[in-house]
């Protein structure tokens, strides 16, 4: 199933608010050779710009499938991984929905472009 551009801006978010707002990189960051970087020339990437507000955010190349990356380029399910706690999942996603009413167009852009490609790779 494709990603919707709120479930996109929810990943996308959820690592802002780990790593940048509670400084946080402990969990869920990728090795150097499977991080996203829009800004490698040597890194494939041919999509939208870009938002500035995730530049310094540390991502998997392949954050914006629709199926968690682990799963999908090891053929397995990852091992779970305990999050430190910092935040409650319920109090994130309070604080991700607020975000996304809050968010500027870029970010909303970026998010409804890359979810209409990902609708298009699943779709054929």
């Amino acid at each position: 199933k494709p990603l919707s551009s709120y479930s996109l801006f929810f990943r996308l978010e959820r690592s802002y608010i780990y790593q940048i707002v509670l400084g946080n990189t402990d969990n869920n960051v990728p090795p150097p050779e499977d991080r996203f970087d829009p800004d490698n020339p040597t890194f494939d990437y041919n999509g939208p710009p870009f938002p500035e507000r995730y530049r310094n955010v540390i991502l998997h190349k392949h954050f914006n499938l629709p199926t968690d990356p682990d799963e999908l380029w090891n053929g397995r399910k990852r091992q779970h991984r305990k999050v430190d706690g910092a935040l409650p999942f319920k109090e994130l996603s309070k604080i991700i929905a607020k975000n996304w009413k809050e968010v500027g167009p870029e970010v909303i852009q970026y998010c409804e472009a890359v979810a209409e490609v990902s609708k298009v790779i699943y779709e054929k």
